[in-house]
């Protein structure tokens, strides 16, 4: 039996699938792909699909909450749904803690942002309250 981390890829078909098929499917919320992201602050993910075309979902980071470190071998949109999430960048192989080599961006509740692909990032909640974003990523996570 697959894990919830092996449909990442192929959720809820493969690309190819859906390209063969060429149908519509209807994904309603209480059957997204839920994951718990994070090594050590964990927050939920909720993806609606995730293929070799796109990558898309609502992250609940919990306040208080920041993530570790990634990078997508994708562009990544966000929108935030409610709440503040910084967005702090590294340049590429400083990404130790102490580093001063980052940028921090402030994204508020309706307000996009667009992160290139092979940026390394991370995401904090300083707030008081849950940050919901939705989010979309191509073609690879």
């Amino acid at each position: 039996m697959e894990s919830r981390i092996d449909l990442l890829g192929k959720w809820p078909l493969s690309g190819e699938e859906a390209r063969e098929n060429n149908r519509l499917i209807y994904i309603p919320q209480d059957k997204m792909l839920q994951l718990i992201h994070g090594k050590n602050n964990h927050f939920l993910v909720s993806f609606f699909i995730s293929n070799d075309f796109v990558n898309f979902g609502i992250m609940d980071i919990p306040k208080g909450i920041y993530s570790e470190p990634e990078v997508h071998k994708g562009d990544e949109v966000l929108f935030i749904l409610e709440g503040t999430l910084i967005v702090k960048t590294y340049e590429q192989d400083n990404v130790d803690k102490n580093s001063v080599l980052h940028e921090t961006f402030e994204i508020n509740e309706g307000e996009q942002f667009l992160m290139p692909e092979g940026i390394i990032h991370k995401y904090l909640n300083f707030s008081n309250k849950v940050v919901k974003a939705l989010f979309g990523i191509a073609p690879q996570l």
